[in-house]
């Protein structure tokens, strides 16, 4: 995701990550990355437990306030890829 205002954006993201390693403890990972390649450019990684554990984390007051306020923050929509786990099974 590309950003307009990265200040702004890692302190959102910052204070999630915070609410989520505090929260949610069936989130097995849940990690901000930034791509060398491009500037302001980020890419979350999450890995959940389940279902059930995506469900919560996406219905999280914290999650919602955050999503609400990417739009502000963004300078194009987000990428949305699902990969799943193939090993270790």
């Amino acid at each position: 995701m590309s950003l307009v205002n990265e200040e702004a954006f890692l302190d959102l993201a910052n204070g999630t990550g915070k609410e989520v390693h505090h929260h949610e403890p069936r989130t097995l990972l849940y990690v901000l990355t930034k791509d060398p390649a491009r500037d302001r450019t980020y890419v979350w990684v999450e890995r959940y437990r389940g279902e059930e554990s995506l469900r919560a984390h996406c219905e999280a007051p914290y999650v919602r306030d955050a999503l609400s306020q990417l739009p502000d923050l963004l300078a194009e929509p987000p990428v949305l890829v699902r990969l799943p786990q193939v090993v270790p099974l």
